[in-house]
């Protein structure tokens, strides 16, 4: 081997190192991209302009990388995710995001969730617990 293939079959082993190496960090910078929005979904407010970014974010990233299968995803963590998302008047997963077969929210998170956006748009402040006691006695009563 003369000297200009030595150095051609270094230069073309060292670009697959590095090509493997960059490889490796997008995947762990994308998997630490899943661990933010996880603890966002859970800790913190969705805000509804950034709906449909954040959660197909995080339905992709999941997809990929999460440790739980997609009927555990979408039948106990999305739903409880959405729950929290509610209570901070965050915003949910949108419809066209989920699969057809995922569950979808009960009729009184939905009235849960109109009487909250009803109660954001009126001119007297009212504290979230008082508007789901309301809905939840509107409920009872039926």
């Amino acid at each position: 081997m003369s000297g200009g293939d030595w150095n051609t079959a270094r230069e073309r082993k060292q670009l697959a190192t590095d090509a493997r190496e960059e490889k490796r960090r997008i995947e762990r910078e994308r998997k630490r991209t899943l661990r933010d929005l996880r603890y966002v979904a859970e800790n913190s407010t969705v805000p509804a302009a950034q709906a449909d970014e954040f959660w197909l974010n995080l339905c992709t990233l999941h997809h990929e990388y999460g440790k739980e299968g997609l009927t555990e995803f979408w039948d106990r963590l999305v739903p409880a995710w959405e729950k929290l998302q509610r209570r901070r008047g965050g915003a949910t997963c949108p419809e066209h995001l989920r699969p057809i077969w995922a569950p979808r929210p009960s009729q009184t998170e939905l009235n849960i969730e109109q009487a909250i956006q009803r109660a954001r748009t009126h001119r007297l402040t009212l504290q979230a617990e008082a508007v789901l006691q309301a809905v939840m006695l509107e409920e009872s009563g039926d």
